[in-house]
């Protein structure tokens, strides 16, 4: 999934079976969770809000649905199979009707298999923080529209809190350790100026060297932490969405 955060974003364990996530969270992926938070908030406030939220979540799994192509390409089977199955068992949940007490049991159903489908994926990508938050957050959508379910997903979604407070953390320190290397390019480019070469010291062409591969490596880490930056941000995106299915469900419960 995220490939700057999955650099650092290691729970620490590691298992033959592991795999990444990295084709999913694109982004494409990431405005898409974007949008479907915008319209979410939008419509928090109607008398509709109920069915548009679903609708909203029917869409935004349609459009994760739509790149299941490149996605496929890029997963290995052991991963593929559970996440496309748990997307594509939400996607019929989703659109299934569920005004009488048979209705809601046969969504429940589906809603049971892909939950099912989700625990797999996120055993597999387990050892990554970052994909295990953006798997557990699709699971969300699953747990709370799920008749009686809403308190275990409150409780995956306090989880996932704990886990985006750990990545903020890390990219936090990624950006405060680019930028002390960005200030120590610049004192290093201040003090060897840019004067005339014949008043510079002996050895003065090696220390210019050595300031290129350090303001090389500087730059480097400034794109380290920037991408790792976009890549939390467009992570949120898709808590925040899970965040807005489960209140909407706990009000709905509340009616």
């Amino acid at each position: 999934m995220f490939r700057r955060l999955t650099s650092f974003g290691s729970t620490g364990k590691r298992s033959s079976g592991k795999a990444r996530l990295s084709a999913l969270a694109t982004k494409a992926a990431s405005e898409g969770a974007r949008a479907a938070v915008t319209a979410a908030l939008a419509a928090a406030g109607s008398p509709i809000a109920g069915p548009f939220l679903g609708t909203i979540t029917k869409e935004f799994v349609e459009m994760l649905l739509a790149r299941t192509g490149a996605i496929e390409k890029k997963l290995d089977t052991l991963l593929s199979e559970p996440l496309l199955s748990g997307l594509q068992l939400l996607h019929e949940a989703s659109v299934h009707e569920a005004s009488s007490p048979d209705e809601r049991e046969s969504r429940d159903k589906l809603l049971d298999h892909a939950h099912l489908s989700f625990v797999r994926a996120y055993s597999i990508v387990a050892d990554s923080r970052s994909d295990a938050v953006l798997v557990r957050s699709l699971d969300c959508l699953v747990l709370a529209p799920r008749t009686g379910r809403l308190s275990i997903a409150y409780d995956a979604l306090n989880g996932i809190r704990g886990d985006m407070n750990e990545l903020r953390t890390r990219v936090q320190a990624l950006e405060a350790e680019a930028q002390e290397w960005l200030a120590d390019d610049l004192r290093i480019r201040a003090h060897l100026g840019r004067d005339d070469w014949g008043t510079k010291p002996f050895g003065y062409d090696a220390l210019l060297g050595w300031n290129k591969i350090h303001s090389d490596a500087a730059k480097r880490r400034g794109q380290l932490a920037k991408e790792a930056r976009e890549e939390f941000d467009g992570l949120e995106h898709f808590v925040r969405f899970a965040e807005l299915a489960i209140k909407r469900e706990d009000k709905v419960a509340l009616q």
